[in-house]
């Protein structure tokens, strides 16, 4: 800060730079302070009160005076600073050495403000008229120590007027390897300027001589560059269908493609509607990073517009550029805020026909690139080919996990989902119970009225059991007559109550069979618990051996 003060204001020190004003502002308000502090101690003392308020404030208001009278007549005669800061020097170091002798002599620690003076002639006017200065204070100083040579050691009086030597000599050492920094500095900047000069003539010939090949080669990067670009685009759209074709749920595609196609248009919104033609549904998979998944009308008068307007392929391009924009009708808006620019897109796939709508608008004024809309039409068809992925995933994995003949989940998903709620089980400490149900003389039931009276009843079973069990419940068919349920949060006390409950609405219900002819079932059930139970294969067991014990019990009943 002090190298930087210097470089700025070494001929107007009392300019911009407040370097000069510090010292002086904060001397004169630390006297003031230690006079007013010193006067209030010395309550008792009144005769010496009042002699150091006389001697004192005296010169405190005379070192205010002669400084502001400096600033001003600096500031009306700019090309005398120098000689004035020096002069002002002079005074200021006979300032400290009177301030000294009237608070104290020896004793007062006054003696410490030559010091910023000392630094601030070094730091502006280099080290001989900061030692000038030094031995001006040396001999000030000294020449109170030899009217009271009794108040001071004289091996601390010498002390004192070596640290200001030393400091004048540390002060001007750093100045002059600052001079010598700088001088580097400058005769590398010159020689750094010459190599630049000449390299720009050796350059500027080197570019007259070679113009023509300059525009050959720029004409081959143009081209290469192309090549780049398409080869770049190639990779994306490849990248990009790994990525679609890689997601399981319709909501993270849509969400993929929207901001895929947003990026690629440099628009504010792309907004997707997928539609169910079957089932009469459209679903909304707004623009945005939290969309509002939802259902709207599918009478909407744009999805009208898709089914009416499109081709035999399902398919429909509609674009209003922003010279244009005046044309959008109201009412085929899905945001309620009228866009500058809109383009609308159907999706189309080859066994799904029209699938959906893509809306792209832009809240700026801008005419959409057709090369862009070129290369959107096939990344739409990588979505589309994703979406029927996704459904076709979905319908394979509920065949897996499916039960054909009830309709409820199978063994193996039963497997599967205890695993998970044992380790939530063990992770949380909370309890999970198992039911394992055994339809009473099945076999005879199938032999007296029929395999298809029986099939009907295991599935007319399974939807009673479901409807007395909570949503957070799982019913698996666990094989043949045999079901299993798994009940999260259930301690054995609630697992035998909710056996107990299915197996009264199962005595309850009224079967029949093919002919309409009404008949009843009865079940034994088995509850395991875990805990004290901590092992997947212990727990099952447990429920196994239950169900044992209710048949030996008679049937028609619940064991744990």
């Amino acid at each position: 800060m002090f190298l930087k003060g210097r470089r700025r204001q070494t001929a107007n020190p009392y300019g911009q730079d407040r370097f000069f004003l510090i010292p002086r502002i904060l001397l004169l308000a630390g006297a003031a302070v230690w006079l007013v502090v010193t006067v209030g101690q010395m309550e008792f003392l009144l005769g010496e009160r009042s002699q150091l308020v006389r001697s004192t404030l005296p010169l405190l208001l005379w070192f205010a005076l002669y400084t502001a009278g400096f600033v001003l007549v600096s500031r009306a005669y700019p090309d005398r600073k120098r000689g004035l800061f020096h002069l002002a020097t002079v005074l200021d170091v006979a300032f400290v050495t009177l301030l000294i002798r009237s608070t104290g002599s020896c004793q007062s620690n006054f003696y410490l403000a030559y010091y910023p003076f000392i630094a601030i002639e070094v730091f502006y006017f280099g080290g001989a008229a900061g030692a000038a200065v030094t031995l001006l204070s040396a001999a000030a100083y000294s020449a109170i120590y030899l009217t009271n040579p009794d108040q001071l050691f004289i091996g601390d009086f010498g002390l004192r007027l070596g640290f200001m030597f030393l400091v004048c000599s540390v002060l001007a050492a750093l100045v002059e390897n600052e001079k010598r920094a700088r001088a580097d500095l400058e005769k590398q900047r010159k020689h750094s300027n010459d190599l630049n000069s000449r390299y720009e003539i050796i350059n500027q010939e080197l570019i007259d001589e070679r113009e023509s090949q300059a525009r050959a080669i720029e004409e081959k990067n143009r081209l290469l560059n192309e090549q780049n670009i398409s080869a770049a685009r190639r990779r994306s759209q490849t990248s990009f269908a790994r990525e679609l074709n890689a997601q399981s749920d319709v909501s993270v595609a849509a969400a993929l493609f929207s901001r895929y196609a947003r990026g690629l248009l440099d628009a504010d919104r792309a907004d997707l509607v997928l539609l169910d033609k079957d089932a009469g549904k459209a679903i909304l998979y707004p623009s945005g990073a939290v969309p509002d998944i939802r259902e709207i009308p599918f009478d909407h008068p744009l999805i009208q517009k898709a089914l009416d307007g499109s081709d035999a392929q399902g398919y429909l391009e509609l674009t209003w550029d922003s010279d244009r924009a005046h044309e959008i009708p109201d009412s085929i808006l899905i945001d309620p805020i009228m866009p500058a620019a809109l383009h609308i897109q159907t999706l189309t796939g080859g066994r799904m026909g029209l699938t959906g709508i893509l809306i792209i608008s832009s809240l700026s004024e801008r005419s959409f690139d057709p090369d862009m809309l070129d290369e959107l039409k096939i990344l739409a068809s990588h979505f589309t080919v994703a979406i029927e992925n996704i459904a076709l995933r979905a319908k394979l994995q509920e065949m897996a996990d499916t039960d054909g003949l009830t309709g409820i989940f199978n063994h193996r998903y039963f497997q599967h989902a205890l695993d998970i709620e044992i380790e939530r089980s063990k992770r949380y400490s909370r309890p999970l119970s198992v039911i394992l149900i055994d339809i009473d003389h099945f076999k005879k039931l199938n032999d007296t009225m029929g395999h298809q009276t029986g099939d009907a009843a295991l599935h007319e079973l399974a939807i009673v059991v479901k409807n007395q069990l909570r949503n957070v419940d799982t019913l698996c068919r666990y094989g043949g007559e045999e079901f299993v349920v798994i009940l999260p949060e259930t301690d054995a006390s609630g697992g035998v109550g909710a056996a107990e409950r299915i197996r009264r609405a199962i005595a309850k219900h009224t079967f029949r069979d093919t002919a309409g002819k009404a008949f009843g079932i009865t079940i034994s059930l088995g509850v395991g618990t875990m805990p004290p139970i901590t092992e997947k294969k212990d727990l099952v067991k447990a429920a196994d051996n239950a169900l044992y014990r209710a048949k030996e019990a008679g049937r028609n009943c619940v064991a744990s």
